[in-house]
């Protein structure tokens, strides 16, 4: 299953320190999102914006998500995008500009309310 792929190459970011931007050494949610599907799955986006995701042929939206799914929140003028790691415990890990990758909890108050989210897709390939 490819979500499961997902969650692997996403898991392994835990703990890894990478700062949020778009400068040298730095990532943004969409394009650390991007990173992981690439590692997982081998296609690769040439340019996807967090906002890009929900429209893209390559997902589809699902009610309820499972570990490796894409957890998004369509805000203007950018959304952001990460992926799910325990839909149990809503907990995902995205790179978010409050402190760079990370994990958080996608039913906090703050991700609640962020961008009429939280939303969810499946990478279908």
């Amino acid at each position: 299953m490819l979500s499961e792929d997902i969650y692997q190459a996403a898991s392994s970011f835990e703990g890894v320190h990478m700062p949020y931007g778009t400068g040298a050494g730095q990532i943004d949610c969409s394009h650390f999102v991007a990173q992981i599907i690439e590692r997982a799955t081998g296609h690769r986006f040439d340019w996807i914006s967090a906002n890009a995701y929900a429209h893209s042929p390559h997902f589809q939206k699902v009610d309820h998500p499972v570990r490796g799914d894409i957890v998004y929140w369509h805000r203007s003028p950018h959304g952001h995008v990460a992926v799910v790691l325990d839909p149990n415990q809503h907990t995902f890990i995205g790179s978010q500009s409050s402190g760079g990758v990370g994990t958080a909890r996608y039913n906090s108050s703050y991700w609640r309310a962020h961008g009429g989210g939280p939303h969810f897709l499946r990478f279908i390939g």
